[in-house]
């Protein structure tokens, strides 16, 4: 097992013991290869596999979903992720609640979902968004709640904005 200088290698009598110098996620970027990184990187985020991400928004630390599964959720039901950086290219489910300074959602999010964030970006939004700078391709009926926000389409929901840009009104939007 080959180790970066992230983590400390103990060797005692009857066991090797591996310490992590600093916070991060270990990753074994080669086969048996481990070092501790900034960066997590999953195809999904749901209880089976992961459970919910505490680490704090002043942490500098990204998780990136990369699962973009439209039958499943990238982050799962009922699963909190709090951090600096969320990325997921898939959908948001129920229940589930995100925190970060820097929040990418390339699905949809679930209309019992919530976003807290600084700098928010979503593709298609049917739940609760709050944040400072919040950009979505398509409001369906969800809730708005921000500084400045931007929307292409809106077809049902609610803003509550300092400055508000809608490309396109459809139906339904107090």
């Amino acid at each position: 097992i080959k180790v970066s200088e992230d983590i400390e290698c103990k060797e005692l009598d009857d066991k090797i013991l591996y310490i992590a110098n600093r916070s991060g996620f270990v990753n074994e970027p080669n086969p048996n290869e481990f070092e501790i990184s900034d960066e997590l990187i999953v195809d999904e985020m749901s209880f089976r596999t992961t459970g919910s991400i505490e680490a704090g928004k002043d942490k500098d630390i990204k998780i990136d979903i990369k699962g973009n599964d439209s039958m499943s959720d990238a982050i799962g039901a009922g699963v909190h992720i709090e951090t600096s950086e969320v990325k997921a290219e898939g959908n948001v489910g129920n229940g589930a609640i995100v925190k970060a300074k820097v929040i990418e959602i390339g699905g949809q999010t679930h209309q019992s979902s919530k976003l807290y964030g600084g700098d928010v970006s979503v593709n298609l939004h049917k739940g609760l968004v709050d944040g400072e700078n919040i950009t979505i391709d398509l409001l369906e009926g969800g809730k708005v709640v921000g500084d400045i926000v931007h929307i292409k389409k809106a077809s049902g929901g609610e803003i509550e904005a300092r400055e508000v840009y809608i490309d396109t009104v459809l139906s339904n939007v107090t």
